[in-house]
């Protein structure tokens, strides 16, 4: 009987501490890391502004950042960048 009962508190002691801890790197940062990539800005004007682009995108990356920024392209552009 003390053996099982030993057993049942230890469950419930092990239980309280997984609970407590599971904010410091357990199952509560799920999900909240995806897609990060998408964070990252696109080209070298918009980043030298501090991404405050949307205004005056009219180059080859405004479709990131403002799509409707094509109507003021002139000519056919091309943008590469390497992260």
């Amino acid at each position: 009987m003390m053996k099982k009962r030993n057993s049942i508190v230890l469950v419930i002691v092990l239980i309280c501490v997984k609970v407590l801890f599971a904010g410091f790197g357990g199952i509560a940062k799920v999900g909240t890391t995806a897609a990060q990539f998408l964070k990252i800005p696109i080209g070298t004007r918009a980043m030298g502004m501090g991404s405050a682009f949307v205004s005056v995108a009219n180059d080859a990356t405004a479709l990131y950042w403002n799509p409707a920024g094509i109507a003021e392209m002139t000519g056919g552009e091309f943008s590469v960048m390497h992260m």
